[in-house]
């Protein structure tokens, strides 16, 4: 990475969420109610209907917000479908007490017919996005001098992220157990980020790659 990781930032969703797949047109049981539309192609600067619909989900919820503050929500409740696409979302997305509706004037959240919508936090990257490593204080670490010349690297930020997790604690058993060993037993235990290819997950670089470092003996406490 060109950059530090932040050492305090929010949490990156490393889930895969699917909206429930309900074949219902907008029509049939919209009556009455509040409709908003979000879609791949729209701007949270829209209105908000099927032909200018809203970018994101937050956009929606904000939306929801001022129509109530303002007087102008159905008293029936609203409904937001959202379109068909991929939804990379890098932070969480926060609901309050102000984003609920009641039994009888609910707020939903489904998706629009039977478009498939999923929302994740990993971003989509190409082996272009890719760039051989020059950066000597990187190369100067890799032991076998060989091996120099093939590294590579990805700038996160140039995609579009704003801050990135921690990676795991080098030597953890697991990601989880790293960090409650070194933030107590309250630390979080959400995945680590990880680098997938073709569904397998690829393995945070090492030395030795595939064997273990064995000590002669300790030369200093």
């Amino acid at each position: 990475m060109k950059r530090k990781f932040a050492k305090t930032v929010a949490l990156v969703l490393a889930f895969l969420m699917v909206l429930p797949t309900v074949s219902v047109m907008a029509s049939e049981t919209d009556s009455g109610k509040t409709i908003l539309y979000v879609a791949k192609n729209g701007k949270n600067s829209n209105p908000g209907t099927i032909d200018a619909p809203l970018a994101t989900i937050e956009g929606a919820r904000d939306a929801i917000r001022t129509l109530k503050k303002n007087g102008e929500l159905s008293e029936k409740g609203a409904v937001v479908y959202v379109r068909g696409g991929n939804y990379i979302i890098q932070n969480g997305i926060t609901f309050t007490a102000e984003d609920s509706g009641t039994e009888t004037a609910p707020i939903v959240y489904r998706n629009y017919d039977d478009e498939k919508v999923q929302f994740t936090g990993a971003a989509s990257v190409s082996w272009s996005d890719f760039k051989k490593t020059t950066d000597q204080n990187v190369l100067s670490r890799i032991v076998d001098e060989k091996a120099r010349t093939k590294i590579m690297e990805l700038d996160m930020f140039a995609l579009g992220y704003t801050s990135l997790p921690e990676l795991p604690w080098p030597g953890s058993y697991s990601y989880a157990q790293g960090m409650k060993m070194i933030h107590g037993k309250d630390a979080p235990t959400a995945a680590a980020p990880e680098l997938v290819i073709n569904g397998n997950a690829m393995t945070i670089a090492r030395y030795p790659n595939d064997d273990y470092m064995n000590i002669a003996e300790v030369i200093e406490e």
